[in-house]
């Protein structure tokens, strides 16, 4: 072996060493994560692909990963072992990463799981000369493409491959200037499509790049990070930030015509800025994930206009969190926070602060250790967002507030209303009184019959009516007893029947009669207004209550809300219940030089023992 074979295989040697380092988090349905490719078989199969290898003394067989026909040629021979595609690759143009872009199309995979109707149709922006999305997607999930490309030569060899594999009826490559995304793409196109998906370009000009250097040749010395990439696919003008930039704005026009909107991004640094970009424009929904495969990674982004579609997190996220939050989390209370400052005083007000937010626990001291310890249930979210909560407690007491007073001034325009009608009424009655006390003011009514033409039974009864000499110049019935010859039951009859601010004297201004000692209508009327007021007011109150009751409600289920509600915050902790818990840890107090809590994980969600913690942090100072 050559003094040049030895340097490449120690290189070689040492990037092995630690490229299965990210290989634990690559896509678990990723045939690649628990086994490598096997070089010596694949040798064996493909010619070309043996070209490329060499052996080491026990007879090993290892790849330059430093050449780019190498990784040509392992590429080509991956997917044709794999998944049965012939495809052909240009050294000038990019050479995809087998892995990688299966990593790619099984988070797609993922994401159509989520959505209620697939019509399986996606769109690959900037196909390459591989094409290898669309024809890994195809090949594995019977999916159709609509593919663009903007480079000739890239456009001329993806529809070549898509015929040498003859999937013309599944595949459709279509040229585009590039001053667009995809409103180019989908012109003269009616379908809707489910994904959209796309690799663009990394970096923003040449200074950006000029530490990647493309080899065209084998006898050229290549650097640790080789990229095969053409100027087009590696270099756009704002890097991939504002390619992707230009995706985000055209889905708003495009949101009823696609249903998730992905892409691949190179550069870590660069996902806040695309967040931002999906925030400014009012993305309700988006997603970030990452790609892992050796020692690179890669992260995703994907996004849409429906809130009801649940993006997956990735086997990377997932550790990283659990990860984060199986360590115990720790805090030291502040001297300040407690009168005086020792275990028992600092343990009774971390327990208040518990029963405030309706947490259940069982306490249990050890005084030699000096460790009190309680063991926390948690059935509802009750810590979360309490400013929010406050404030929204305060608006719904202000809104009924404003209501009571408007329908209380209601009430009062509408009893006047009644008031004066009722007055307008008495008024109208003794009016009619006086009349028919004063003959010479009766009027007859119209088409009445004269007195010649009464019957004899009417003449009779005029007979019987006689004028009186009194002062009222009432009618009374011919016969009837004088005022003297009234009876007492009668005379008292009379003298409880008296008008409440009528002058006996004048009694022609009389109004109905009243009971002695009655209350008046206005009495009344101040009565039955005090009454509905009441009735109002409790009404509010009612409202109220039921506010303050749903104040510390969240989005925890219904089940768990009716336990929380049946239980005491003091209450011990019912072994063998089947009831729904959101949370349930240990909590530690412990004296050294200072009082410290801690808090241990048990079951449930892992993030909800962080925000109690803060929610302890933020109160125990409080008075």
């Amino acid at each position: 072996m050559s003094y040049g074979h030895i340097s490449s295989f120690l290189f070689i040697l040492q990037k092995n060493i630690g490229k299965m380092a990210l290989n634990k988090f690559m896509h678990p349905r990723n045939p690649y994560k628990e086994k490598a490719p096997n070089f010596k078989a694949l040798s064996l199969k493909y010619p070309e692909f043996a070209k490329c290898i060499f052996q080491d003394l026990k007879g090993k067989c290892h790849l330059d990963y430093k050449s780019s026909s190498s990784l040509r040629q392992l590429a080509i021979a991956l997917l044709k072992e794999d998944f049965d595609l012939d495809v052909e690759m240009p050294l000038n143009r990019l050479i995809p990463t087998i892995p990688l872009r299966l990593n790619y199309i099984l988070w797609i995979e993922d994401i159509l799981k989520e959505l209620t109707q697939v019509k399986g149709r996606g769109i690959d922006i900037g196909t390459g000369a591989s094409c290898v999305y669309p024809l890994l997607g195809c090949k594995k999930n019977n999916l159709s493409f609509l593919a663009s490309e903007v480079d000739e030569t890239n456009f001329t060899m993806a529809v070549k491959n898509v015929q040498r594999n003859n999937m013309e009826d599944k595949i459709k490559v279509k040229k585009v200037s590039g001053k667009s995304a995809l409103l180019e793409l989908l012109e003269n196109e009616t379908d809707e499509f489910d994904f959209c998906m796309c690799n663009p370009p990394f970096f923003a000009d040449h200074m950006e790049a000029q530490a990647i250097t493309s080899s065209r040749s084998d006898d050229r010395a290549e650097p640790t990070s080789v990229n095969t990439a053409s100027v087009g696919e590696s270099i756009t003008e704002g890097g991939e930030v504002e390619f992707i930039r230009k995706i985000i704005v055209e889905s708003v026009q495009l949101q009823n015509r696609i249903k998730i909107f992905t892409s691949m991004i190179g550069k870590k640094t660069n996902l806040p800025a695309v967040k931002k970009d999906l925030q400014d424009h009012k993305i309700p929904n988006y997603q970030s994930t990452e790609f892992c495969q050796g020692k690179t990674m890669r992260w995703g982004i994907a996004w849409t206009f429906d809130t009801s579609v649940s993006f997956p997190r990735s086997l990377f996220q997932e550790t990283k969190k659990n990860k984060k939050l199986s360590a115990p989390l720790k805090y030291t209370v502040p001297q300040s926070a407690v009168v005086v400052y020792d275990l028992e005083h600092v343990a009774d007000k971390v327990m208040g602060i518990l029963k405030s937010l309706e947490i259940e626990y069982t306490k249990s001291a050890d005084s030699t250790a000096k460790k009190i310890h309680l063991k926390l249930t948690a059935y509802k979210n009750t810590w979360s967002h309490q400013r929010r909560k406050r404030r929204e407690m305060k608006r719904q007491q202000e809104e009924l507030k404003a209501e009571c007073t408007e329908r209380k001034k209601q009430r009062k325009e509408e009893h006047a209303d009644d008031k004066d009608n009722e007055k307008n009424k008495n008024l109208q009655e003794i009016q009619d009184d006086v009349d028919l006390s004063n003959p010479s003011n009766h009027s007859k009514r119209k088409g009445a019959p004269s007195s010649d033409e009464h019957s004899p039974k009417k003449q009779k009864v005029e007979e019987n009516l006689i004028l009186d000499d009194s002062d009222q110049g009432a009618l009374k019935r011919k016969g009837a007893p004088s005022s003297d010859e009234h009876s007492p039951k009668k005379q008292k009859v009379e003298e409880s029947l008296i008008p409440d601010d009528t002058d006996l004297k004048n009694q022609s201004d009389l109004g109905p009669l009243k009971r002695k000692g009655a209350p008046s209508s206005e009495e009344h009327a101040n009565k039955k207004q005090k009454l509905e007021e009441t009735i109002i007011y409790s009404d509010a109150e009612k409202r109220l209550g039921d506010s303050k009751m749903t104040e510390n409600q969240d989005n925890t289920t219904s089940k768990s809300e009716e336990v929380g509600k049946q239980t005491t915050s003091s209450s011990p902790i019912k072994e063998g219940t089947k009831d729904v818990f959101l949370i349930k840890c240990d909590l530690y107090i412990t004296l050294s030089q200072y009082v410290h809590i801690e808090m241990v994980y048990g079951e449930g969600q892992k993030d909800q023992m962080n925000q109690i913690l803060q929610y302890i942090k933020n109160h125990i100072a409080w008075p």
